[in-house]
């Protein structure tokens, strides 16, 4: 019985997904001569390179394989398998979001203190999705995260140092947002 062999992958999102995973090779067998796909091989290619530390927004339409696209950002600006931490923030109560990030000093005694989300990242990479409906005060939070490297835990004083890339990840028209006043930039 011969071999069976190896579909191509159809979409960026197919190949990040993990059909292909960390593979460029994989990534430059994609169909499409699309300048934004071109370009984001190109990025990929340079990254694995010479891996650098860096921020990222990636923007594209539903079911583009935008979440794929940045774990495998990840695993190259990475390669000693440094923590990925994803968060969701679509459609979710500012506290939530606030905790789940940037965790909790113990407000009553016997509670525990918990890390969050960017305590967990550390030394590697949070992937925050839908960051277009983020309040002005937590868009303010990651913004001190992303430029400074600092953060507080809910109800806490003491400034913690986190060193993580953020890699957001959107379907929305973040530059948009920026330029209407609605989003930091």
């Amino acid at each position: 019985m011969p071999p069976k062999k190896r579909a191509e992958p159809s979409s960026l999102g197919e190949v990040t997904a993990g059909h292909f995973k960390s593979s460029i090779e994989g990534l430059t067998r994609l169909a499409s001569q699309h300048p934004s796909v071109r370009y984001i091989l190109d990025v990929l290619t340079r990254l694995r390179a010479r891996p650098y530390a860096t921020n990222a927004v990636i923007r594209g339409e539903p079911g583009t394989g935008k979440e794929g696209l940045a774990h495998t950002l990840h695993e190259l600006m990475h390669p000693d398998g440094a923590p990925l931490v994803s968060v969701s923030t679509a459609g979710r109560p500012e506290e939530s979001v606030a905790l789940e990030l940037f965790g909790s000093w113990p407000r009553h005694k016997g509670d525990r203190p918990v890390d969050g989300a960017v305590g967990d990242a550390d030394g590697g990479t949070l992937v925050l999705d839908e960051v277009i409906g983020l309040s002005p005060a937590l868009q303010r939070r990651l913004l001190d995260l992303v430029k400074r490297g600092r953060y507080h835990r809910e109800f806490e004083d003491r400034e913690r140092v986190a060193q993580v890339n953020v890699v957001v990840v959107t379907d929305g028209n973040l530059a948009g947002e920026v330029q209407a006043g609605r989003f930091r930039h």
